[in-house]
């Protein structure tokens, strides 16, 4: 979809410089992300606050949403810069914007440790049916680049991680906790949850990055 800024700060009598002071950002480097077509998520959250107006409005209408009954909602999803927009809003799923990793590793260490504390649950169940075997996952967007889901299946005790990025390319990375993880200083079958958690974040967090640049090169 593309950006219609420059035509609502004509219609306001604003500039690409009245909307940078106000952000504190750069007024060049703003024209030139919004020419480039690629601004940050939370570069545009910005430029709508200091605007005045819904995110939304910052796109050029397509012939749907032209067409779309007065008052219904038009759901975005903005992935590596791009927006795109989902036909029915009941298909619109929240996702945590993570801008600062600190929350994303916070909640993603207590993400793997719930999942050990479920796995030693099954591995001192006596029965099957005392077992846990319902999967749980974790959704998220990486500004600006990524958006991604990490499972955990309990049994067999597999953690899938997938990064979607760049107009629907996607990476998928898988971790057998029990085996590839296992505590060598412990005999009870615990996991290295530490050792688990670095990997899972260092793909997160790098993964994707690394593979655009490598491309872009």
């Amino acid at each position: 979809m593309e950006l219609r800024i420059k035509d609502i700060l004509k219609e306001r009598g604003l500039s690409i410089k009245d909307v940078a002071d106000k952000i504190g950002m750069d007024a060049s480097n703003l024209n030139s992300s919004l020419k480039k077509g690629n601004p940050k998520l939370s570069t545009l959250v910005d430029v709508a606050n200091a605007i005045g107006c819904d995110i939304t409005e910052l796109f050029k209408p397509n012939e749907e949403t032209v067409n779309a009954p007065k008052g219904g909602s038009q759901p975005l999803v903005l992935i590596d810069g791009e927006a795109y927009r989902l036909t029915k809003a009941k298909d619109v799923v929240k996702l945590p914007v993570y801008t600062d990793y600190a929350e994303l590793r916070s909640n993603l260490k207590g993400f793997v440790q719930r999942a050990e504390k479920v796995d030693r649950k099954n591995r001192l169940a006596k029965e099957e049916k005392e077992k846990d075997i319902k999967p749980f996952s974790m959704m998220g967007m990486v500004e600006t680049f990524e958006v991604f889901s990490l499972v955990f299946i309990p049994e067999p005790a597999v953690f899938y991680l997938t990064l979607c990025y760049k107009n629907g390319k996607f990476e998928t990375y898988t971790y057998d906790a029990r085996y590839e993880f296992n505590n060598a200083k412990a005999d009870d079958g615990s996991w290295d949850t530490e050792l688990l958690y670095t990997e899972i974040r260092n793909d997160i967090e790098g993964a994707v990055k690394q593979k655009i640049e490598t491309e872009n090169d």
